[in-house]
């Protein structure tokens, strides 16, 4: 078993914002679990809260650095493009 602390935090991925907690392992999610103390959820956790570290570092997540206005740019450029394909 792990010696690393329990973190406390929330799940942003819906409204409901579940209490979780986390252990970590650099910038990984090792563990998560429900926070039973968590006034609103007790302890519940649905999947895509114990998913989380997926979502944050997954291999299909971008790890190319780029500055804001150009990811602005490029972003409403292919933006423009579906909304020229397909309508607003």
């Amino acid at each position: 078993m792990s010696d690393q602390p329990w973190h406390k935090t929330v799940c942003i991925l819906c409204e409901s914002n579940c209490g979780i907690e986390v252990r970590l392992e650099g910038r990984r999610l090792a563990r998560i679990r429900g926070d039973k103390e968590h006034k609103a959820s007790q302890g519940y956790t649905c999947e895509k809260a114990l998913r989380l570290d997926h979502y944050q570092n997954g291999r299909h997540r971008l790890t190319e650095e780029i500055d804001w206005d150009t990811a602005i740019d490029e972003t409403a450029a292919r933006l423009r493009a579906v909304k020229d394909l397909h309508g607003g």
